[in-house]
């Protein structure tokens, strides 16, 4: 048998002729490509920071029903209507996508700081929730737990949450 072989002027000849001529187009390709990610990411980012900002608003109107629902449960008024809640679905897409880490860091701080407090208020409305018409609300200990819960939700939302809503309100008044 006989060894294929190759000439190395061959080689050369195919490798000028065929494959030389297309790497700048190849070139331009991708760098065209990566551009257009480049684009698109950044939109993305940008739209995730509008809805962050328009939730961020929208959360501030919720914290003073929050705080409205509270003081009249403190009051003594029947519970009809379910306490309202936080939004925070586009806070959660933000850190989802790993775009949360675009924000300057100590607006990133800022807004860390309030979500983890909406998750406590969000956790306690449950548990108020629970202890106003589930299972827990036949404890004998049941009032006392719920006035101690109304009592973490307003002084979270007032001393913690509604502030650092308010600031980000007259920061991003257009």
């Amino acid at each position: 048998m006989t060894a294929f072989m190759l000439d190395p002027g061959t080689v050369w000849s195919y490798f000028t002729n065929y494959v030389l001529p297309y790497i700048p187009i190849l070139v331009v390709l991708l760098v065209a490509v990566a551009f257009g990610n480049s684009i698109g990411e950044r939109k993305a980012t940008d739209m995730q920071k509008r809805a962050l900002k328009d939730e961020l608003i929208t959360n501030l109107s919720q914290a003073r029903a929050i705080l409205e629902f509270v003081e009249k449960q403190t009051a003594g008024e029947p519970y009809v209507n379910p306490i309202p809640r936080f939004h925070r679905s586009a806070y959660e897409q933000l850190r989802n996508s790993g775009r949360l880490r675009s924000l300057k860091r100590g607006v990133r701080e800022e807004i860390e700081t309030v979500y983890e407090a909406i998750y406590g208020v969000e956790a306690a409305s449950d548990r108020q929730e629970e202890l106003l018409g589930g299972a827990a609300a036949t404890s004998p200990i049941a009032p006392e737990i719920r006035a101690q819960n109304l009592t973490y939700i307003r002084d979270t939302i007032a001393n913690l949450v509604l502030p650092r809503l308010e600031q980000f309100e007259t920061f991003t008044r257009r």
